[in-house]
């Protein structure tokens, strides 16, 4: 599973935001899996030309070992599984092979689970930055010409829009993407910054009203 977005198309999946720090399906063998050049060619063939990669944030800082069990290491020679950035660097490569761009997206703090904002006790606003700050210095290059920017956070759902709505007193997405897209510039001046919206309303059914937020 990937989870892969186009502005043609969608593809959903799992990737390497997972406790195993590698893309599932990898371990080919004669019942199922697949190999990276293979899903490169797919995309290819069906005319995606753009996919977004989620991320791990604590998984960047940690550079964690990808789970060699899951991957058949004949069929997939060219993946480098020393450490999550080595494989990371491997994915981009055969994607860009196929003229595929990349939007990396700063999907999970940790392998626990998504979180509504950019900062929790297990990752710090400061431990977040220096993952962006990871991903600059060691992508922003012609090498990898295939990252187009960074989706700063995904469904920061649990936090405000501004200071007039009082999620922002948890935390205010318009400054945390502000801090976010400039630490992303100052260390590559050619991506862009993606910022996905929060919102909140209230749906009533009967006498019973039901709060929720969404993007």
């Amino acid at each position: 599973m990937l989870s892969f977005s186009t502005y043609k198309a969608r593809y959903n999946t799992s990737f390497v935001r997972s406790g195993h720090a590698i893309p599932f399906g990898l371990w080919e063998n004669d019942q199922n899996g697949t190999t990276v050049y293979e899903v490169a060619a797919f995309l290819h063939r069906h005319k995606f030309n753009s996919i977004r990669l989620p991320l791990c944030a604590q998984s960047i800082l940690k550079n964690t070992a990808p789970d060699k069990r899951l991957i058949n290491l004949d069929t997939n020679r060219a993946i480098n599984i020393k450490g999550y950035m080595e494989l990371l660097k491997s994915v981009l490569k055969a994607l860009a092979y196929r003229d595929i761009t990349v939007l990396l997206s700063m999907h999970t703090l940790t392998t626990k689970g998504a979180t509504g904002s950019w900062f929790n006790a297990d990752v710090s606003e400061d431990d977040f930055l220096k993952a962006i700050d990871m991903l600059t210095s060691e992508l922003c290059s012609d090498e990898y010409w295939n990252v187009i920017g960074i989706d700063l956070k995904n469904e920061p759902n649990d936090c405000g829009w501004g200071p007039s709505d009082k999620a922002s007193a948890k935390c205010d997405w318009v400054a945390g993407a502000k801090l976010i897209g400039d630490r992303m510039h100052a260390g590559c001046k050619n991506w862009l910054a993606f910022v996905e919206g929060s919102a909140s309303m209230g749906h009533t059914v009967g006498k019973i009203t039901y709060d929720y937020r969404y993007l």
